[in-house]
């Protein structure tokens, strides 16, 4: 599965439709990974991050059940301090790793990499 992010949210309800994307995904009941690439993402409102760690608890035991790893492709310093917050608010319930490109993400969510993770500049363990 793969989701690009870009610009920002034009308002509150474009950011739950984003929400409800995992609620559907969740709904199959069928195992996934995922990357998310943020390379066009624009600067986030705090109050969006604050909003994604909440969807993220109130989801745990689904993300734990049907999430198997998650490659997010993060290009800007910007984008690490809202991912180092986010996680600050709410540790992943899965595997999360941090690439730098689509194509380092790609390999390791696939298993392509012989790599082991090696490209990622920070490594974000499940809170179990």
């Amino acid at each position: 599965m793969y989701i690009k992010l870009s610009g920002v949210p034009e308002n509150l309800e474009e950011f739950e439709d984003f929400l409800e994307e995992f609620d559907l995904l969740y709904g199959k009941k069928r195992r996934f990974n995922l990357i998310i690439d943020s390379s066009d993402i624009g600067n986030v409102s705090m109050y969006y991050i604050a909003r994604q760690a909440f969807h993220m608890h109130r989801n745990e035991e689904k993300t734990r059940e049907y999430v198997g790893k998650v490659a997010l492709v993060i290009t800007t310093d910007f984008m690490t301090t809202l991912l180092n917050t986010l996680f600050s608010l709410r540790k992943p319930a899965c595997k999360v790793e941090i690439f730098k490109s689509i194509e380092e993400a790609s390999e390791w969510v696939n298993g392509k990499s012989g790599k082991n993770g090696k490209n990622r500049n920070m490594e974000y363990e499940s809170s179990d």
